[in-house]
């Protein structure tokens, strides 16, 4: 009952999420812990495993189409992504060095 409900729950928030075009953490957190009764690192983890699936279906939907006015172009700007990406992860890096030496 409240099991099916709760993933009913997540594949909506889900789904909005897709459409809006972020990943969904955001929504998916809370609703891991309040409906499921996850603790917090549990649900972190599983949303996280969320917006990873999000990304390989929705990169791969995406993969093949094209920009709708310059057709030479891909919808997805490979550039900025290659630029942003090692940004993102080595800041998350530090995120996680600083979190065990500061208090």
């Amino acid at each position: 009952g409240e099991a099916v409900g709760g993933l009913i729950l997540l594949f909506f928030s889900c789904a909005i999420a897709s459409a809006g075009g972020i990943g969904g953490g955001g929504l998916n957190v809370p609703i891991l812990l309040v409906v499921f009764g996850f603790n917090y690192d549990v649900a972190v983890v599983l949303s996280q495993c969320t917006v990873l699936g999000n990304y390989i279906i929705q990169s791969t939907i995406n993969f093949r189409k094209h920009h709708p006015i310059e057709k030479s172009r891909p919808l997805i700007y490979w550039d900025i992504v290659l630029t942003l990406l090692p940004a993102q992860i080595g800041g998350s890096n530090i995120g996680v060095i600083l979190e065990s030496v500061l208090p």
